[in-house]
């Protein structure tokens, strides 16, 4: 029986973990388009060199 618990409570962690793992990977993959959008657009305004120095730096603040 306690074999049992702690055999559901070890997948219980690993699927909530799983999906935790999961739903970082999905918002800062949104993140991420939703910034390459808005720096294209600034883009358009700005030279290019300081949307490529912006997304690098964004980048880098995840990693």
């Amino acid at each position: 029986m306690y074999n049992l618990l702690t055999k559901g409570w070890r997948s219980l962690l690993y699927i909530n973990s799983r999906l935790y793992t999961a739903t970082i990977q999905i918002i800062s993959s949104v993140r991420i388009q939703t910034y390459i959008q808005a720096m294209n657009h600034q883009s358009i305004q700005n030279n290019h060199g300081y949307a490529n120095g912006k997304l690098f730096h964004l980048f880098g603040f995840i990693l």
